[in-house]
């Protein structure tokens, strides 16, 4: 059966259904897709069974789940699993059933879905369902312990940054009733723009906190990870730029503080997932671990400097994992933070360095090309060719691979 029921800048969360980038798809998946639909529309479940079970290579890759999950249809999804098909993938059923049933959604998770998506998912489904706007489903999923603040992987923001920012053409008194609902659970925006010019006063690190916000045009939020001993006290935070942006930061606020001069900061993609289930995983955890590991080393020796290189080898960076197959960082001192800090020139601004990856075949020299290499960095612009792999890459590479990135990277 079918179950069908102060400063203030543009962020752009409308709350539209997300649509991954149109990736074309292989024949054999393609003649699947098609006739998988047809048996979807005409409730011949067996037919789509018997389609999916003979065609299981292109299974994942046709979206079938994902098309029976948005026509709410519980026994296309029974025939589908019977099948083989997983619930957890780059285009998941359950963020697709969030939409608008209910039904689906608790069947879902009965066999086994996990309430937030995988780490990878592009998005969560508590997002999907207050988009749709359907407070049934975002019901069903609170209640089954949904992140309320997870953010999504192709723009920063909440659930409740999609209700309160519905589309053009939807209807205000649901979304305002979906918005009503979440803030009285506990949902937040930790990545809302509309902030007041106090808003990091009090916390550790809250120069750096402003000061990588306004240098990079973008949102800081919670922190990551809270490192505190009885000589430190420095959080890892990660902040997203604005919407349909592609990258993002980790970095330490609170160093100097600790006694340090300076604050560290990687960049990744923005679909480098480091939310809160994300860093529960090893892979995606590695770079804020790395960052940790480095700021603790450098407290208790020398710092770095501009054209530095680290090998594996180096007291900072040696015997601790790194976030990827690279075997060299290069110490950079970004203009867009250089700049800004010696327009406020306040004495208590700390440097800002950043380790970007040598993803070069051959090793970079110390010394003048290490230099010259990390001058050019620091004057790379926050554009697309920024997360490339060529001369202008400032980014870790990522981890993992999915469909809907093929045509982002």
């Amino acid at each position: 059966m079918d179950d069908t029921g102060s400063d203030v800048r543009n962020h752009g969360f409308h709350s539209q259904p997300i649509r991954e980038p149109t990736v074309a798809l292989s024949a054999g998946a393609l003649n699947l897709a098609r006739e998988g639909r047809e048996a979807l529309e005409t409730r011949n479940y067996d037919r789509l069974r018997t389609l999916c079970m003979e065609n299981a290579e292109w299974l994942e890759e046709s979206r079938l789940f994902e098309a029976a999950a948005f026509r709410g249809s519980i026994a296309g999804c029974e025939a589908l699993l019977s099948a083989g098909a997983a619930l957890e993938s780059d285009y998941p059923p359950l963020l697709a059933a969030a939409y608008n049933a209910p039904g689906l959604v608790k069947y879902l998770l009965s066999r086994g879905a996990l309430v937030d998506g995988a780490a990878t998912a592009v998005s969560s489904p508590l997002c999907s369902a207050a988009s749709g706007p359907s407070l049934a489903c975002a019901r069903v999923l609170v209640e089954a312990g949904a992140d309320l603040d997870r953010d999504g992987l192709l723009r920063p923001g909440s659930a409740l940054n999609s209700a309160e920012d519905p589309p053009p053409n939807g209807d205000r008194a649901k979304y305002a009733a979906m918005a009503e609902y979440l803030r009285s659970v506990g949902a937040t925006k930790p990545w809302e723009y509309r902030r007041a010019s106090t808003f990091w006063e009090g916390t550790v690190g809250q120069l750096t906190t402003m000061l990588i916000e306004a240098g990079l045009g973008l949102v800081a939020g919670p922190p990551l990870i809270e490192h505190k001993s009885a000589a430190t006290h420095f959080d890892v935070r990660r902040c997203r730029y604005g919407y349909r942006s592609y990258f993002q930061g980790l970095f330490t606020a609170g160093m100097t503080a600790s006694g340090g001069a300076c604050e560290f900061v990687l960049v990744t993609h923005s679909f480098w997932p480091t939310h809160r289930g994300a860093i529960k995983e090893p892979r995606f955890r590695a770079p804020v671990d790395f960052l940790a590991t480095v700021a603790q080393r450098t407290l208790e020796s020398s710092e770095p400097v501009h054209g530095d290189v680290l090998d594996r080898d180096h007291p900072l960076v040696g015997g601790v994992t790194w976030p990827g197959a690279f075997n060299q960082w290069l110490v950079v001192e970004h203009e867009s933070i250089k700049l800004l800090a010696a327009e406020i020139a306040d004495p208590k601004l700390p440097k800002a360095l950043f380790l970007v990856p040598v993803l070069d075949k051959k090793p970079l020299k110390s010394g003048p090309e290490a230099r010259a290499r990390a001058d050019f960095k620091a004057n790379v612009k926050w554009e697309k060719p920024a997360m490339k792999t060529g001369k202008n890459n400032l980014t870790i590479p990522l981890c993992y691979s999915a469909r809907w990135l093929n045509d982002l990277l």
